[in-house]
């Protein structure tokens, strides 16, 4: 119970209220301002004819080669395709907070408060109370989804810094080019601008992934349910087989449309997908119709957040891997051993989620059996008791 409160209020209260004033502090306040776009020094030192050798090797690296050995200028079409990226990915956002509002909507998550604890207000205020949780839904999605497309993209635009400022004493004897004085100080201000700006959000996200996974597995291992213990509502309509396929399949579209590649592999396809996957989803709930089961469903609390969590912690493996590759391998050992920290953490995110789901699943299946058998034991005594009569 006091797990399920906590997963509830930590999602859709404190977790988005940190998101709100690290996104405002990051960008928000410095809109207007000198420092409003984001290594807008390291591009401009980027375009100088003296700088454009050592940019097409950071390009080369840890961007892409096509577009290193093209003779146009490499700083335009970079941030053509950073902001295609990020257009792309608010775009996404958007759809998505539309598709699964209605997903949760159609299953009865937005009834979660009424039908838990089977309190009723009458007609209209129940409806009132399910309109203002799906619009709750709505805004919680769109905002989470907007303000991790901004994180992604200086993310990424920060990976590309990261690697220039790791040629300083290297780039000559490892790649044939020599940055000059200028180019690595606008680089340096440029990952203490990002540093300053989302450190809040780092740490946040971090402490994130460490709690879900320990809750998760808590829970799963005491064989504890998340979604409150109430079985109330659990009929004799195999509920469980709906619950189990609608879960994995909405966590799969989920993970591929949050979806981010720091690298000009172009993500929007995998979330398009994604999207066009939930939308299957919505449609195959409109038509098959299963039962309500949105009072169970405490387990997308951990889910929905762990995707933007994985692409967080596969974003800092990106980065990790653009230092070290710049580097001889003398040099690479702490990097080696921050890649292995993360990819552990993204093993680590995903077995707690296929535990807890299985989890899940097994206590509902248990539960819903329990369920058939003491209504077929109370239909035997009935007709016992008639027939004695």
């Amino acid at each position: 119970m006091y797990t399920t409160v906590f997963l509830y209020f930590f999602t859709r209260g404190l977790l988005p209220l940190i998101t709100v004033w690290a996104f405002s502090s990051a960008v928000i306040s410095k809109l207007g301002t000198q420092s409003s776009a984001f290594a807008s020094d390291f591009l401009k030192q980027s375009n100088i004819r003296t700088n454009e050798t050592v940019f097409r090797a950071v390009v080369r690296i840890f961007w892409d080669v096509r577009l290193a050995e093209t003779t146009n200028s490499i700083g335009k079409t970079l941030t053509r395709q950073l902001e295609e990226k990020l257009g792309a990915m608010c775009i996404t956002s958007l759809l998505e907070a539309i598709t699964v509002t209605l997903i949760l909507v159609q299953v009865g998550s937005t009834r979660f408060a009424l039908d838990a604890y089977s309190i009723s207000f009458g007609g209209v205020l129940d409806g009132l109370i399910v309109c203002v949780d799906a619009l709750s839904y709505f805004a919680l999605m769109l905002m989470t989804g907007i303000i991790s497309s901004f994180f992604y993209h200086e993310a990424i635009m920060n990976r590309l810094v990261a690697g220039t400022a790791a040629l300083e004493d290297h780039a000559f004897d490892s790649f044939g080019v020599q940055p000059s004085n200028e180019l690595m100080k606008s680089a340096k201000n440029a990952m203490n601008s990002f540093n300053n700006r989302w450190s809040t959000a780092e740490i946040v996200l971090f402490i994130s992934v460490q709690l879900y996974t320990l809750i998760l597995v808590l829970f799963a291992g005491a064989g504890l349910p998340l979604s409150c213990g109430v079985t109330a509502h659990m009929h004799t309509e195999k509920m469980h087989p709906y619950w189990f396929t609608f879960v994995i399949a909405f966590s799969v579209a989920h993970f591929l449309s949050t979806c981010v590649w720091p690298s000009a592999f172009d993500a929007s396809e995998v979330r398009y997908a994604g999207i066009i996957l939930e939308v299957f989803i919505l449609i195959a709930l409109y038509i098959v119709q299963p039962p309500l089961f949105g009072t169970f469903l405490q387990i997308l609390f951990a889910v929905i957040p762990a995707a933007y969590l994985f692409w967080y912690l596969w974003i800092k493996v990106h980065y990790e891997n653009s230092v070290r590759s710049a580097k001889p391998k003398e040099w690479r050992q702490q990097h080696h051993r921050n890649m292995r920290i993360y990819i552990c953490l993204m093993a680590q995110l995903v077995v707690a989620i296929v535990v807890s789901i299985y989890s899940e699943s097994s206590i509902l299946s248990s539960s819903s059996s329990s369920c058939e058998r003491s209504i077929r034991n109370t239909l035997q005594a009935a007709h016992y008791d008639q027939c004695t009569f």
